[in-house]
């Protein structure tokens, strides 16, 4: 007996101490992207009206003397979430779209350092430390039912089984025939050729089930047969190739890879 009420009193004790700890804050940090200092009300701004941030800044922490580790987006945000000077990560200016500069997977973010204390993390809204964040991952089928998928980031084409089993892959980065700089679209036809669409080089690579390079069309420009941004592309059951030109608005249509000049202004 006297056991047991050792226990229940050292289990007590515990509940106690547990209860007496204080509870991790919750963190919200909002960016708000080229928002200048005296453009809140908080800040003395006359004109503009801020009572959601100007809430921020009465139940938070306002900080009156600091600087910002670059002037413009990806790499003010960069160092905000690297604790790093940017130009010391690579990234030096805004990065544009489908640009290579992107933040290495070695740095340690903010976000890792919270869920090495236990918190759980969530980002939400714009990125942009890279130039392939909040694009989607294309996807499609060949003839013999494989899921084909680009990988933009790694510069290659996987494709997997229908329970999602790693089958095989071809591509690598590079500025040559055969090579990808940021694959964003594919498509198979019936005879087994793969149709991936590059919107860095405006152009589309045709290769066989080895992964070698058959044919290449498509070139930068803003006239029929000409592509800027290229993204889908569907080859349908006739062999016309369809492909998204989303710099252009427009989707223009191939018949056996050569430009017939006709398009969609879809």
């Amino acid at each position: 007996m006297k056991k047991l009420l050792a226990v229940i009193l050292a289990l007590l004790s515990v509940a106690a101490i547990a209860a007496a700890a204080p509870a991790k804050p919750n963190i919200l940090l909002v960016l708000c992207d080229d928002l200048g200092y005296g453009d809140l009300a908080c800040f003395g701004d006359k004109t503009l009206h801020t009572p959601n941030l100007d809430r921020f800044a009465a139940e938070g922490l306002r900080l009156t003397s600091c600087y910002a580790a670059h002037g413009n987006c990806s790499p003010s945000r960069t160092a905000l979430m690297t604790g790093r000077t940017p130009t010391r990560v690579g990234v030096r200016n805004w990065i544009p779209e489908e640009s290579p500069v992107h933040v290495p997977r070695s740095e340690i973010s903010v976000a890792t350092l919270l869920k090495r204390a236990g918190y759980a993390t969530c980002h939400s809204g714009k990125w942009h430390m890279n130039g392939q964040f909040n694009h989607p991952t294309h996807l499609a089928l060949d003839a013999s039912g494989a899921l084909l998928v680009t990988d933009a980031l790694n510069f290659r084409i996987q494709a997997l089984s229908q329970d999602g089993a790693f089958l095989w892959k071809f591509g690598h980065q590079g500025n040559g025939s055969g090579d990808f700089a940021a694959p964003k679209g594919i498509a198979a036809d019936a005879g087994g050729h793969y149709y991936v669409v590059d919107a860095l080089f405006d152009l589309v690579q045709i290769f066989d089930q080895r992964g070698q390079l058959l044919l290449v069309f498509g070139e930068r420009g803003e006239q029929p047969g000409q592509l800027m941004l290229p993204r889908g592309i569907f080859v349908s059951e006739q062999d016309k190739v369809y492909v998204a030109d989303a710099y252009n608005h427009r989707v223009q249509v191939f018949q056996g890879a050569i430009a017939t000049g006709k398009e969609s202004t879809q």
